[in-house]
């Protein structure tokens, strides 16, 4: 019934991480380095203020959207009982429930002293001019915007070459995959569960495209993820551009960057198995 559900269109996603994930625009790391234990016990409201400064909550709002156009495109060719699917999608990958995931993860890992200096350099005059110029939308159009000026910006090599050192630390390209695969990694898990056995996609089958996908995304999202910080970052003069860069050497905001992308792919975890669960029941009804 769902089965071609996994063949998934890369296109829009592609697009709108590049924007969304390059828009929180704070350092990160995608090495699976041991986060602190849990030591943030009652204070949730810098948690809280954390989801809100970093821009996370907003990525979590257009998660659903992602999900259900990479989904929508398959659902309109002859799978049955459309409307039922998707109603399962909007229900189980809804920001709340996202949030709520995402949020128990940062719970549950960031250090308390270290979410206290992200939120000090979040509230800082520099801190506060990067959210404030890099909230840019999700959005085709948005990227559209990004893309349209960047002959003219990629021309300043000097500004292209801190960009490029500023995505060295940041690694936004590969959180922009890593993030893209784990939609699709949760949306597997989903249909697997409504399958009959001999039906359904092995983690080994999920792990060799995995890896002949990522080549590919990678090398398109390399020039739209420059794009997105020349044009995001053009207000920043040359010093501050370079202090930026250097709080992105930093293990706080590694740490950081780490344990946001980890609890975004932890909620779509949890909104996978769901998913599962009702779409089983869907198909056994």
């Amino acid at each position: 019934m769902i089965r071609h559900l996994l063949t998934l269109s890369t296109t829009f996603i592609a697009a709108t991480l590049i924007a969304t994930l390059s828009a929180c625009s704070k350092p990160e790391n995608t090495q699976s380095s041991q986060t602190p234990g849990r030591v943030i016990k009652a204070g949730t409201t810098q948690v809280d203020e954390l989801l809100d400064k970093s821009g996370l909550n907003q990525q979590i709002s257009q998660l659903p959207a992602m999900v259900l156009a990479a989904t929508d495109d398959q659902l309109r060719r002859g799978v049955v009982e459309v409307d039922k699917v998707r109603a399962i999608f909007s229900e189980t990958y809804n920001p709340a429930d996202l949030r709520y995931q995402a949020r128990s993860y940062l719970l549950d890992h960031l250090n308390e002293a270290e979410l206290h200096k992200i939120l000090v350099w979040l509230d800082s005059p520099l801190g506060k001019k990067v959210s404030a110029e890099t909230s840019l939308p999700g959005s085709p159009s948005a990227r559209s915007k990004v893309m349209g000026p960047y002959p003219q910006l990629s021309a300043n090599k000097a500004r292209v070459k801190q960009v490029q050192e500023l995505e060295s630390y940041q690694k936004a390209t590969d959180d922009a995959v890593d993030l893209q695969m784990a939609i699709r990694k949760s949306l597997q898990l989903a249909i697997n569960q409504s399958l009959p056995e001999e039906r359904r996609i092995s983690e080994a089958e999920f792990l060799a495209d995995d890896q002949n996908m990522r080549p590919q995304l990678e090398t398109r999202m390399k020039q739209s993820i420059e794009a997105t910080n020349l044009y995001n970052l053009q207000s920043l003069s040359d010093s501050e551009l370079n202090e930026y860069i250097a709080f992105s050497q930093s293990d706080t905001a590694r740490s950081y960057r780490h344990a946001l992308s980890e609890a975004l792919q932890a909620a779509l975890k949890s909104a996978g198995k769901k998913a599962g669960l009702k779409l089983a029941a869907l198909n056994a009804g």
